[in-house]
């Protein structure tokens, strides 16, 4: 558990917290990447690291992950304002299309809180709008995990890595696109530019 502990501070890039649990912030919202996200939360939190998760719209189907974080203590009624002092992480799973839409002004809070915040934030399959709708995705994070095949509109400059959900090739034959399977024996794989992983 220590040896856990210590590779996820060092994986948030702070290594001030090496003698305590890091605190890791998860902003969640009702799309897909929020039930990635509520899930993630409850994993880390059964591993003893602190835990708090703001939920600006709850995910539908993920009812009973957001209960169980509840009673836990995980989530934060404030939301933003309510945020610990020290954070190691943020998980950015905001950036669903309809509810960017439909709720630009607590999106825009989220962007300036994270925008001051000097923490590194993983962002978990951001699906941005046309620029047409939205301008700005706003702060680049640091690494960003796309779920099946990343979008041309998720190439944003950050570390990216894509992960491998167990997709058939049968669901890539019925939509009639060319695919061989890039993972092999592992689960998660980098496809940024070499030289950025430093």
């Amino acid at each position: 558990k220590q040896w856990y502990q210590r590779r996820v501070a060092i994986t948030a890039g702070n290594l001030s917290n090496h003698n305590n649990p890091p605190q890791v912030v998860f902003l969640i919202s009702a799309g897909d990447c929020g039930k990635v996200a509520a899930t993630s939360a409850l994993h880390l939190h059964q591993h003893s690291v602190n835990v708090s998760v703001v939920v600006f719209s709850p995910p539908k189907g993920c009812e009973g992950v957001l209960k169980i974080l509840e009673r836990c203590g995980c989530t934060v009624p404030n939301g933003l304002h309510g945020l610990p002092d020290v954070i190691d992480l943020v998980v950015d799973a905001i950036h669903d299309r309809a509810t960017l839409v439909a709720s630009p002004e607590w999106y825009s809070n989220a962007m300036t809180w994270i925008g001051k915040c000097p923490t590194p934030v993983l962002c978990i399959d951001p699906q941005y709008p046309p620029p047409a709708i939205w301008e700005s995705p706003g702060p680049t994070p640091k690494w960003t995990c796309v779920i099946g095949a990343p979008l041309t509109t998720q190439i944003i400059g950050s570390r990216m890595y894509l992960v491998d959900i167990g997709l058939p090739k049968a669901a890539f034959k019925s939509e009639d696109i060319p695919y061989t399977s890039p993972f092999l024996d592992k689960f998660i794989i980098p496809i940024h530019a070499r030289g950025t992983d430093s």
